[in-house]
């Protein structure tokens, strides 16, 4: 089997499942072995901040010198990156050869009755390779959610996360503040303890800690009051976190509330007995590389690139770019799913463009260009469509922008793999 009939066997499971349960993905584990027992983990829910908080997790703990997993969700460049140990993605042949093994047991699953989903044959193949690898940590996101998340069926974590809550997957998770922390809260767990990020919504917060109450766990809200931007720039900031002092190499201040949060886990785990040293945690810090975070391309126009897709990620993104790039003329390249606030987003970023162009990302839940360009008329003095011409777009959006402009692409970490790859061929040939 290829990687490519691999990811076609996966792509074919359903969705969702009609009915919130993890009856399925146990049955799943057991006939796979329980692979989720043989590793100890930390388990990351959360709307936003989840992949920059578990990847600066995971590399001050591979920094420690602990075999360290990673899983992901949304991947951005390619499917392997959901699945890394060490910072490496699984190999191509390893994950097909996990696929070719593990479908007859879907298969014989579901000649019983039993469907899995894409996103449960995702996580027990993560599991599966974790248990091989012999990690000796991992960090693992949720998906969708985390009450009747497929990751959810683990022992037990060290410690428990939440990170930034807001409204997104209203359709499977609730149309309230207070529905969506319930499913976050899902991830407490009986005598545990659960770290949340600072500057949560109260309603947030009151779900969190009713939750930890019941479940007789210890919650803690990190705290950004030991934490210091010295000095900051759109390439990172220069952080003094106590006795540590680093380079962060993300900006915003959603990062620093993410930053916040690893630290006040990585604490946890050194009460626990992990060792993790000081000089560890700063080197794990400096060397975060996150693509598609306000992710930076070339000088001459500069180019931004950040998969911003939920409100709160939309309202991090205009904080960040009137800090960083005020005055700067500023051209979007937009592509967003179908299923997102699109109206919600255009207001909030109302009069940040001089331009904007938008493009179908390759996916087929994505909103057409057109239908996103009659969107955008009368918000920008200069809107037209891509479709899927992506590298006409970037040409036209760097030409607008001028020198000293900058071209702006986000809606989608989708679409962030789409426009990826150009930008970093754009930035080899820059004069």
């Amino acid at each position: 089997m290829t990687l490519q009939q691999a990811l076609d066997v996966i792509a074919k499971q359903r969705r969702f499942h009609d009915t919130s349960t993890l009856s399925y993905m146990h049955l799943l584990m057991e006939r796979l072995g329980n692979p989720e027992r043989a590793f100890p983990a930390i388990h990351v829910a959360g709307t936003n901040g989840k992949g920059s908080t578990s990847t600066m997790l995971a590399s001050v703990l591979e920094q420690a010198g602990y075999r360290t997993g990673k899983f992901i969700s949304p991947y951005v460049l390619e499917f392997r990156e959901r699945i890394q140990v060490n910072g490496e993605m699984i190999p191509s042949v390893e994950l097909a050869a996990l696929v070719e093994s593990i479908e007859p047991v879907i298969r014989e699953l579901e000649a019983q009755g039993t469907e899995i989903t894409e996103f449960e044959f995702v996580t027990a193949l993560a599991f599966v390779w974790f248990a091989q690898q012999e990690c000796d940590i991992v960090v693992l996101e949720t998906g969708v959610g985390g009450r009747f998340d497929s990751t959810n069926i683990i022992d037990p974590p060290l410690v428990s996360v939440i990170t930034s809550v807001s409204l997104d997957h209203t359709g499977l998770l609730g149309g309230s503040l207070a529905d969506i922390a319930w499913q976050k809260a899902g991830i407490i767990k009986p005598g545990g303890t659960t770290v949340i990020a600072p500057g949560q919504p109260k309603q947030a917060v009151q779900v969190f800690m009713q939750a930890a109450k019941e479940q007789e766990s210890r919650l803690l809200i990190a705290d950004l009051a030991s934490i210091h931007v010295l000095s900051e720039s759109l390439s990172g900031m220069l952080i003094q976190a106590g006795s540590l002092e680093f380079t962060l190499p993300l900006v915003g201040a959603h990062q620093v509330e993410n930053l916040a949060t690893a630290l006040a886990v990585l604490e946890e785990l050194q009460q626990q007995g992990w060792k993790i040293s000081p000089k560890q945690m700063e080197r794990g810090f400096s060397q975060v590389r996150l693509p598609a975070r306000l992710e930076t391309f070339g000088e001459f126009p500069l180019i931004v690139l950040d998969g911003a897709h939920n409100p709160a990620g939309i309202a991090a993104l205009r904080e960040a770019l009137a800090r960083y790039l005020q005055g700067r003329t500023l051209v979007g390249i937009m592509g967003a799913m179908q299923d997102k606030d699109i109206t919600g987003f255009i207001e909030q970023m109302g009069g940040v463009f001089s331009a904007m162009l938008t493009v179908t990302p390759t996916h087929l839940r994505a909103m057409d260009a057109k239908e996103l360009a009659h969107r955008w008329y009368g918000k920008c003095a200069y809107v037209e469509a891509f479709g899927g011409d992506f590298a006409g777009a970037l040409s036209l959006a760097k030409s607008l922008a001028g020198k000293q402009g900058a071209v702006v692409a986000f809606g989608s970490l989708l679409l962030a793999a789409d426009l990826r790859p150009l930008m970093l061929e754009s930035e080899k040939t820059a004069p």
